[in-house]
């Protein structure tokens, strides 16, 4: 988990960002892709939200959702990152990572969201 904090050190470093979002795919250890996308989403790098989006398809485990969607509310101007957010928010496995998503969306959109997002009452969400 160091070497995925060391090199999230060099936020604009597309290897470095190319290594940890390897381990967010990749790792056996749920700990180190949790940190993983801690890390990606705290270097605010556009290829970082990318990685984190990809590893959201493909990542089942819902305290690891939870990480992912989080880190993606560091992610403001991305218009990519919003619709899945808002998605995840309004259906998902795992009530963490809705209220992550719930969480990222203020992160994203600041009080303007109160008046546009249903919080998910559509699907039943309740907290």
């Amino acid at each position: 988990m160091d070497a995925v904090v060391e090199l999230g050190k060099s936020k604009e470093d597309g290897e470095a960002i190319a290594s940890i979002g390897d381990a967010l795919k990749n790792d056996e250890a749920w700990g180190v892709r949790a940190t993983a996308a801690d890390t990606l989403g705290a270097t605010k790098n556009p290829a970082a939200a990318k990685l984190l989006l990809e590893a959201l398809n493909n990542t089942k485990e819902p305290w690891v959702r939870n990480r992912i969607v989080a880190a993606l509310g560091n992610f403001k101007d991305n218009a990519d990152v919003l619709t899945k957010v808002n998605s995840i928010a309004k259906q998902d496995d795992s009530y963490r990572a809705r209220a992550s998503a719930l969480t990222s969306h203020w992160k994203t959109e600041g009080a303007e969201c109160v008046g546009n997002f249903d919080g998910g009452r559509e699907s039943g969400f309740t907290g």
